[in-house]
Order: C-alpha cells, then sequence, then structure tokens
C-alpha cells in the first residue's frame, strides 16, 4: 500500500525533516528539491529556471515558517549549501542579528528614496514634507541603531528590560514597590 502524502509538498517535507534532522544539523538544497518534488531546471529557458526558483522560495518560506511555529527549528541560510537548524541556546542571538541586519537595510532603502529625487520636480509645500521626512528617518536610523546595538537589547543581560533608558521589569530580588524611584529621585 502506497503511503500517502501531504500536500502540497513542503508539508510533507517539515514532517520529514523533522524526524531526520536535530539542531545543528544543515538542511541541504538538494534535500529540499527532493522533498518538495521539484527539480531545477538544468538546460532550458529562462522563464523556466524563473518559475522554478519562484516555486522554490515559496516553499522554502513556508517550510521554515511551519517548523519555526510548528516545531520551533529556526533555520538560516547557509549560502550555497542550504540552512542550518539553529541551536536553541543561539536562536535569540541570531534572530537578533538578523532583524539587525533587517532594519539597517529597510532603513537605508527608505534613506536612498528619500535622498535621490528629482527636486526640481517639486512644489514648495513637497519639498518642505520631503525635509521632514528626511530629519525623521535620519533620527529613526540613529536612535533604532543605538537601541539594537546595545547590550541590554541583544538579550545578554535577561535580567532587565530596558525601554527607553529605564529599567521596567523587576529583578528577582525586588518586589515591584520601588519601580519608578529612580525616576522620581532623578527628576523631583
Amino acid at each position: 500500500m502506497e503511503e500517502l502524502s501531504k500536500m502540497p509538498e513542503w508539508k510533507q517535507a517539515v514532517d520529514d525533516a523533522v524526524k531526520e534532522f536535530k539542531y545543528g544539523d544543515t538542511i541541504s538544497h538538494e534535500w529540499l528539491y527532493e522533498h518538495f518534488k521539484i527539480e531545477p531546471p538544468g538546460y532550458g529557458t529562462a522563464a523556466a529556471f524563473k518559475e522554478f526558483q519562484f516555486k522554490f522560495l515559496a516553499y522554502v518560506e513556508a517550510f521554515k515558517d511551519d517548523l519555526l511555529v510548528s516545531h520551533f527549528m529556526y533555520l538560516r541560510s547557509a549560502r550555497g549549501v542550504g540552512y542550518i537548524i539553529v541551536e536553541p541556546e543561539e536562536q535569540p542571538s541570531v534572530a537578533w542579528s538578523v532583524l539587525r541586519h533587517r532594519i539597517y537595510k529597510e532603513l537605508n532603502r527608505a534613506s536612498s528614496s528619500l535622498t535621490n529625487i528629482r527636486l526640481d520636480f517639486l512644489s514648495n509645500d513637497v519639498r518642505c514634507g520631503l525635509a521632514i521626512k528626511q530629519a525623521t528617518l535620519a533620527h529613526l536610523k540613529t536612535m533604532n541603531m543605538r537601541k539594537l546595538n546595545e547590550k541590554n537589547a541583544s538579550g545578554i543581560n535577561g535580567n532587565d528590560m530596558q525601554i527607553g533608558g529605564k529599567t521596567d521589569v523587576p529583578d528577582a530580588g525586588n518586589s515591584g514597590d520601588d519601580l519608578g524611584k529612580a525616576d522620581e529621585e532623578e527628576n523631583p
């Protein structure tokens, strides 16, 4: 009797990966091709290759999301090889690093979009609005990157959660009654 498999193929690949791999293992592209039941086109048209890429990337993203949410297995890319299942101990720092990189990239993309503009095509009102947006973005970039690079933001000191420079979560020896007292002493 033939074994039933889930559809779309990435759902079956999730079940197979959970059985076959453990934290720290690498899931190769070849393994994914085989379990997604797709094959990279050898020689063919650019359109066929593009279609393959879109399908593969869509399957990979769904596969990664399901592994993370359903099985607590976080995948990070190993360029040219496949995906590594991140050890739970490393997951917070890897996830934080990915977040920092994405924020930095998007802030730079927005900065480029707000800087490389044909000003001679803009009315004075639009120019004023642009200047405000550019200043706001510069402030966001400075503050966000500074905060994202702070020691506490990376989770190294997990006892304190710093928001706006103030400790908002009491430590183990603190009942929480004196939260905000440091603010009162600084700003009577």
